[in-house]
């Protein structure tokens, strides 16, 4: 979900943690990837909290206190990035280009500037993914509210 949704790589997905993520009294769920809080559309902010509910890895007493939003095997330990990324391969995803897809559809809906603040990228970066996509920012204003 970080990576298809916030396009996150895999190597910083792995080492989140599970006070990252925040659930509020009226439902509203929301992750920080940067200093700024994402909110989480629905499905996805029932699935995290599926995720947090039912942790992996729970039933040993070195993991009882982990804060690891994905527990690796060994106690005390995330997941490992290389053990993720066989995951997400398994499950079909080419990773480099749903990555890659994930930014350039968010660039088309935002300035690059706000997606890299907001997701912890280069400001190069998200203007690499901006003029691969085709936006510019006049795409942007012409899709703001009156």
């Amino acid at each position: 979900m970080f990576f298809l949704l916030l396009g996150q790589p895999v190597t910083r997905i792995a080492t989140m943690t599970i006070d990252l993520v925040e659930t509020y009294e009226n439902g509203v769920s929301t992750v920080r990837v940067t200093d700024t809080a994402v909110i989480l559309p629905p499905p996805f902010d029932s699935v995290i909290q599926q995720h947090l509910a039912a942790l992996p890895n729970q039933t040993t007493s070195t993991h009882t206190t982990q804060r690891w939003l994905f527990p690796g095997a060994r106690p005390g330990r995330h997941i490992n990035q290389s053990a993720l990324m066989i995951k997400l391969r398994r499950a079909g995803l080419d990773l480099q280009g749903a990555k890659n897809a994930t930014i350039r559809a968010l660039v088309i809906d935002l300035p690059a500037p706000i997606v890299a603040d907001t997701l912890g990228y280069s400001y190069p970066t998200t203007d690499r993914h901006r003029r691969d996509a085709g936006a510019t920012f006049i795409d942007y204003i012409n899709k703001r509210l009156p």
